[in-house]
C-alpha cells in the first residue's frame, strides 16, 4: 500500500498512524474535547491541503478527477470546521446544542460522498475550475444557511440521541462512499500505490459511518472509535494525495502524461525502426525495435561508444551527421553485433531535455528495400534483354524472309556465269579469273543464305515456356516499370488493376508488351503539355483486357492502318519492330490486339489475353 520506498518506509507508514491513534485514546481519557479538536483539525487540514495542491496543479495537469475533488475537499473542510467549532463544550455557538453539529457533519458527509461518486465520469472530460468552485460555494453556502436556519432535518436530540434520519443517513452515506470505489477499483484513474491508498480510504471512511450510528453520547466510546476511523481514513487520503502529489506528482497529478508517455514509449517498441538517443557520443536510451535490428543489449549499448554502431568507412560521417544542428537524412551502413554490416536510412535530430542537449536518431534497415531494387533492376534487366531479342529475332524473320529471294536469285546468276564461261567464249587466263570469283561469290551467298536459314530455324524452333500467373500482379510489375519512366518524363501515370483472375502465359514477354506499349506512349508525349498515362486492367467475360491510355497527338491517319506491322512506325527514327513483336506476342498467347483515337486525343491500345478456366488450373 505503500507507493515506493524502503522496508522502514513500509514500518514508519503504520507505525506513525498507530502512534497517533495511541497518543489521541490517551488525550481522550484526559480530555475528549481536545481529542476531537485535533482529529477534525488534522482532517481539515489535509481536506484543504488536497484543495491547494490540486488547484494550483489545474494549469499543467488536466486531472479533472482531481482538481475536482479538490475543490469538493475544500467545501467539505469548511463544513467539517464549523463542525469542530459548533461541537459541545467549545463554546463558539453557545445558543446550539449537539444537533448542530451533528447536521453540519451530516451535511459534510452528503456533500463528500456524493461528489466522489460523481467525480469519475468527469475525469477525461472538459472542466472548467472556476465554475465549479462557485457552484460548491454556493451549494455550501446554501446548506449552511438551511442547517442555521433550521431547515435541515434534526440530527441528535438531547437525551435521547440520533434521529432516524441521521442513522439512516450514515447508511446512506456509507453506501454512496461504497458506489465511490467502484471506478477506483475498476479504471486505471491512478497508479497501483495511490489506488490502494484510495480504497483504504473509501474503505476506513465506510467503516466510520457505521460506527457514527452506535453512539448515543457525543463524548461516549462509539463516537471515539468513529473519530479513531476517521482519523486513519484521512492519514491514508493525506498519503494518497499530499505526500504523492510532492514526492512522486507524475503519479497522481499528472496521470494522463505519464499514461501518455508509456503509450508513447510502448508504440516506440512497437515500431520495427530503431530509436535512439545519444548524448556526447554515448547511448542513452534505445527501443526494443532498435535492440532487435542491432542485436545489443541495453546494458552492453549503455558501455560502447556510439561509432561502434557503423561501419569503419562510414562511422566518422554517420557521427558528423548527428552532431548536426538540423534534422538530416544519410543513408549510411551499420554493423550488427555479430559484425554484419547492413544498409540503413538514419534520420537524426535535435532533443532537449531537462536542459540537456540531446541527440534523437530514427534507423530503418534497408536490407529489404536493397533486396527489392535489385529484383527490380534484374526484372528490368530481363524486360529490356527480351524485348531486345524479341526485335532481334523479328528482324533476322524480317530480313530472311526478304532476303531469301535475292539470295537465290544471286546464286542463279552466279551459275549462270560459270555456264557462259564453260562454253568458251573467252580466253584462258580470263576464264580461269572469272571462274574463281564467281565460285567465291557462289560460296559467300550460299554462305549468308545458310546463316539466314538456321536463325530462321533458331527463331521458329518451339513455343516459349508457360506458366500460370495472376494477371493484376504481372502487369503491377511491369507498370512499377513504367512508374519511374513515368515520374522521369513529368507524366501523369493512374493505374487500376482490378483483381481479374490468372492467365497461362509468358510472364516476361506479356511485360514486355506493357512495357513497350508504354513506352511508345511516353515517347508520343514528350512535345505534350498536358502528359497523362493510364493503365488499367478489367475483365471482359472469359478475357482480361488491359488498356494503355496517353494524351498524346494521336496516330497518323497514314500509318494507323498498319501500325502492326513490320517496318511501319509513327516515329521518326523508328524501325517499326516494336508493336509487330506485341502483336506477334500477343497473338502467339490467343490474345488481340488494337488500338483506339481517344475523343479527347491521345490514343488507346489494347490487348487481350484469356482467362484460366478452374479446370485448367487444377
Amino acid at each position: 500500500m505503500v507507493v515506493g520506498g524502503t522496508r522502514i518506509d513500509r514500518i514508519l507508514f503504520w507505525l506513525a498512524p498507530a502512534a497517533a491513534i495511541v497518543a489521541l485514546h490517551l488525550v481522550s481519557r484526559a480530555n475528549y474535547l481536545l481529542f476531537h479538536s485535533l482529529v477534525e483539525v488534522f482532517r481539515v487540514v489535509v481536506l484543504f491541503g488536497v484543495f491547494v495542491i490540486a488547484w494550483h496543479s489545474r494549469r499543467w495537469s488536466n486531472e479533472t478527477y482531481i482538481v475536482f475533488i479538490g475543490i469538493v475537499f475544500l467545501a467539505v473542510g469548511f463544513l467539517e470546521l464549523l463542525h469542530a467549532l459548533a461541537y459541545q463544550g467549545m463554546g463558539v455557538f453557545d445558543d446550539h446544542d449537539a444537533n448542530l453539529p451533528t447536521q453540519l457533519w451530516i451535511a459534510a458527509r452528503y456533500l463528500e460522498s456524493a461528489s466522489l461518486l460523481v467525480a469519475p465520469f468527469l475525469a477525461g472530460r472538459r472542466f472548467h475550475g472556476g465554475v465549479a468552485f462557485a457552484v460548491y460555494a454556493a451549494i455550501t453556502a446554501a446548506v449552511t444557511a438551511a442547517i442555521f436556519s433550521g431547515a435541515f432535518p434534526d440530527c441528535f436530540v438531547t437525551g435521547r440521541g440520533q434521529t432516524p434520519f441521521k442513522i439512516a443517513s450514515e447508511y446512506v452515506i456509507g453506501a454512496l462512499f461504497a458506489g465511490a470505489m467502484v471506478p477506483i477499483l475498476t479504471r486505471r484513474m491512478f497508479d497501483v500505490g495511490i489506488r490502494r491508498l484510495m480504497i483504504a480510504c473509501l474503505a476506513t471512511t465506510i467503516a466510520a459511518e457505521v460506527a457514527f450510528t452506535l453512539y448515543v453520547d457525543v463524548y461516549g466510546p462509539a463516537n471515539q472509535i468513529a473519530h479513531l476511523l476517521l482519523l486513519l481514513s484521512t492519514y491514508f487520503l493525506y498519503r494518497a494525495v499530499l505526500v504523492s502529489g510532492i514526492v512522486n506528482p507524475f503519479s497522481l497529478l499528472f496521470q494522463n502524461l505519464k499514461d501518455s508517455q508509456e503509450r508513447y514509449a510502448r508504440l516506440a517498441d512497437a515500431t520495427r525502426e530503431g530509436v535512439l538517443i545519444c548524448d556526447g557520443g554515448r547511448v542513452v536510451e534505445v527501443n526494443a525495435g532498435f535492440r532487435a535490428m542491432f542485436g545489443y543489449s541495453e546494458a552492453e549499448l549503455a558501455q560502447m561508444p556510439l561509432g561502434d554502431l557503423f561501419a569503419a568507412e562510414e562511422r566518422r560521417p554517420a557521427l558528423a551527421m548527428l552532431d548536426a544542428p538540423r534534422t538530416e537524412v544519410r543513408h549510411t551502413l551499420a554493423r550488427r553485433r555479430d559484425g554484419s554490416i547492413f544498409p540503413v536510412e538514419l534520420t537524426g535530430g535535435a532533443l532537449n531535455h531537462g536542459g540537456r542537449d540531446l541527440r534523437v536518431a530514427q534507423i530503418r534497415d534497408l536490407t529489404e528495400e536493397k533486396r527489392s531494387e535489385e529484383e527490380r533492376r534484374i526484372l528490368q534487366a530481363e524486360v529490356r534483354q527480351a524485348s531486345r531479342l524479341s526485335e532481334i529475332g523479328r528482324v533476322a524473320a524480317a530480313l530472311a524472309h526478304e532476303l531469301n529471294q535475292p539470295l537465290t536469285a544471286v546464286m542463279s546468276y552466279v551459275g549462270a556465269c560459270r555456264r557462259l564461261l564453260a562454253a568458251g567464249k573467252f580466253g584462258e587466263e580470263e576464264r580461269g579469273k572469272l571462274s574463281e570469283v564467281m565460285g567465291l561469290a557462289g560460296a559467300q551467298a550460299m554462305r549468308a543464305a545458310e546463316i539466314i536459314r538456321h536463325v530462321r530455324e533458331f527463331i521458329g524452333t518451339g513455343e516459349s515456356e508457360r506458366t500460370i500467373e495472376d494477371a493484376a500482379h504481372v502487369v503491377r510489375e511491369a507498370a512499377t516499370l513504367a512508374l519511374a519512366a513515368a515520374r522521369h518524363n513529368a507524366v501523369v501515370l493512374t493505374t487500376d488493376f482490378a483483381d481479374v483472375g490468372r492467365v497461362l502465359v509468358n510472364k516476361v514477354q506479356i511485360q514486355q508488351v506493357v512495357i513497350n506499349l508504354v513506352s511508345n506512349a511516353l515517347e508520343a508525349m514528350e512535345t505534350c503539355v498536358r502528359r497523362e498515362l493510364e493503365i488499367v486492367l478489367t475483365q471482359k467475360h472469359d478475357q482480361v483486357e488491359v488498356s494503355v491510355v496517353d494524351t498524346g497527338p494521336g496516330l497518323d491517319p497514314e500509318i494507323a492502318e498498319r501500325v502492326f506491322k513490320p517496318f511501319a512506325s509513327t516515329k521518326v527514327r523508328g524501325v517499326g519492330i516494336g508493336l509487330s513483336v506485341c502483336r506477334e506476342i500477343v497473338e502467339s498467347h490467343h490474345g488481340k490486339i488494337w488500338f483506339e483515337k481517344n475523343p479527347a486525343g491521345g490514343a488507346t491500345f489494347r490487348f487481350t489475353l484469356p482467362l484460366v478456366r478452374d479446370d485448367m488450373a487444377a
